[in-house]
């Protein structure tokens, strides 16, 4: 496979561990903190100190050091500076400690960039439970140093900095991350195939995958955990972000990675639910999108959107799709490094060319629908009282998780205490004879449907049914089942390939040199200029040529595509 222009990007790096690994370090300076470390992307000032050596360059690069340290933002500063030869009177130790068991390909640390000032004998030793289970000597080359050495399962680790490149000046250090960031591009890249799905109404959300094999020339022994980051480029262009799921090891540097996008991530990651009256349906995706803790952005159209209804204990992904169901939003992560809930376009973004789209489709129809049948919820409450846990059945205990069956209200216990709870779940401390009652929701449900008018009576009836959209109520359920019968009744699905690529036009005139009384000095040549289509997206309703209806216009519901080579030929679906 030819990979040209393809590059992957990899963070190999152990999840939860910056967060999850609390730093000690006793030469510290007085204004220092070492718990900058459990931090990302701080941006520290580049102080410059008169008694060190090369510290206040002459250049504007450094600023003074301020005469009050209170509030200022420093990287972490040793207190002792080095000798003649670079090297500390007393070695300096800084220590990490977790409650977790964490796995690495090694450790990267970035010390003093700015003036290029960084330890050249550095110990290390990796512990769990307090036993040191690997060990390595390192003479680190530059200011940010890969310690490159992979452990598993530890709980510590311990620093010991011998000395530094330069003498008289202090250890500064201003990051750490449990592994490494790399690169996979060209030839290292065997496979690279991205499946891209949208539906415009978030009836289903779908995961995204992003599958890709390499035969790496780093001399590194990748760990490729469970929810690693990579983010994915064709030509520069981010086609996606995504997040390892499953790893095979095929050889020495030979791996198979599958990998699925945001929405797959947020799968994983439970959601409490409630029940909502008049609820901002903006807030309540951002509770979602802050759940799992990923970057997202929303439309303002659906800003101060209201809905009403029920989301039971969930996932995030579920959570989502229910949310952006009963608000007609859809669901976007290709191309992005965030997830994007938006209103989905109604207008035509481009209008194909036959050399485009290659010879030979098919369309796939079901038949035609005949009717579409909408259920909608209301939840009232009622003063039925329900026990939804008893000590004498399910027994004692401290910090108890307990999940209902269906919401409750006016939550109450004996011979225990409440710690925490919502609609569909409580957390409680259970003593002897210890009872949780909570009261019902009355569930209403009442159908609407919207008939098909084209319809003979040679059609055998065939009803879609939306029945579990639990936030659909009275007030959104005429939007929601046109948006729905419109989006299902009389269309069909058309598979056809699509070329995005890129062209040599004519040769143009590239200018070249330095200007001089407003020409050039040296000279021109002639190189040809790159002509890129427009790429397609899931989403874009585009003007297609076909060989069975001729041209038709229809929304890219999936692209398929393997990252290859100056084109991509895209096996896509038009709805």
């Amino acid at each position: 496979m030819n990979n040209r222009g393809v590059s992957v990007k990899y963070g190999d790096i152990a999840r939860g561990a910056k967060e999850g690994f609390s730093p000690s370090m006793t030469d510290l300076e007085s204004f220092s903190n070492v718990s900058v470390l459990k931090k990302n992307n701080v941006n520290f000032p580049n102080y410059g100190n008169p008694i060190e050596d090369y510290s206040v360059l002459l250049d504007g690069s450094v600023q003074p050091f301020p005469s009050e340290t209170y509030g200022k933002t420093f990287a972490v500063w040793s207190d002792s500076l080095s000798g003649e030869d670079g090297r500390f009177s007393s070695p300096i130790v800084l220590e990490f400690s977790a409650n977790d068991l964490f796995t690495s390909s090694g450790i990267t640390m970035t010390f003093d960039a700015d003036k290029e000032i960084y330890p050249i004998e550095v110990a290390i030793e990796w512990s769990r439970g307090g036993d040191v289970i690997a060990s390595e000597s390192f003479q680190p080359n530059s200011a940010s140093y890969f310690f490159n050495k992979k452990v598993e399962y530890y709980d510590g680790v311990k620093f010991t900095f011998f000395r530094l490149n330069l003498p008289n000046n202090r250890l500064r250090i201003y990051s750490i991350d449990y592994g490494i960031g790399v690169v996979f591009r060209g030839d290292e890249l065997t496979t690279a195939k991205i499946i891209q799905q949208i539906d415009p109404i978030s009836s289903e959300l779908f995961i995204n995958p992003f599958d890709f094999e390499i035969n790496s020339r780093k001399n590194i022994e990748f760990s490729f955990q469970s929810q690693q980051p990579i983010s994915v480029y064709f030509d520069g262009n981010l086609k996606g972000t995504f997040f390892v799921k499953k790893a095979n090891k095929k050889a020495k540097n030979q791996w198979s990675i599958q990998s699925d996008d945001y929405i797959g991530l947020m799968d994983t990651i439970p959601f409490s639910g409630g029940v909502y009256l008049n609820a901002d349906a903006d807030l309540l995706i951002r509770d979602v999108f802050e759940t799992a803790k990923i970057q997202y952005k929303i439309d303002d159209v659906f800003v101060g959107e209201k809905i009403s209804g029920h989301i039971p204990y969930t996932n995030c992904r579920e959570a989502l799709k229910q949310i952006c169901f009963a608000i007609g939003a859809a669901i976007k992560t290709s191309g992005l490094d965030f997830v994007y809930v938006f209103k989905p376009s109604d207008s035509v973004s481009q209008t194909l060319p036959e050399s485009r789209v290659m010879v030979g489709q098919d369309s796939s129809e079901d038949g035609i629908i005949t009717a579409v049948e909408m259920t909608y919820h209301e939840y009232k409450p009622n003063a039925e009282e329900s026990i939804v846990y008893s000590a004498e059945e399910d027994g004692v205990g401290e910090g108890l998780f307990i999940i209902f069956s269906e919401p409750l209200h006016d939550l109450s216990i004996q011979n225990g205490e409440i710690l925490s709870y919502g609609s569909n779940h409580a957390v409680i401390n259970a003593s002897v004879g210890a009872v949780l009652s909570g009261k019902k929701y009355d569930h209403v449900k009442t159908t609407k449907t919207k008939r098909n008018p084209i319809v003979s009576s040679a059609d055998l009836e065939n009803v879609v049914s939306v029945k579990d959209a639990t936030l659909v109520s009275r007030s959104n359920v005429d939007k929601i089942l046109n948006l729905c019968y419109n989006e299902i009744v009389g269309k069909r699905d058309i598979n056809l390939k699509i070329i995005d690529g890129k062209h040599h036009a004519d040769q143009g005139i590239v200018r070249f040199g330095e200007k001089k009384d407003g020409s050039f000095k040296y000279g021109e040549e002639k190189k040809p200029l790159v002509i890129y289509d427009e790429p397609t997206d899931v989403g874009d309703i585009v003007n297609a040529p076909t060989d069975i209806f001729g041209r038709v216009e229809g929304r890219i519901v999936k692209q398929s595509f393997s990252l290859g080579g100056g084109i991509l030929v895209k096996d896509s679906v038009l709805r």
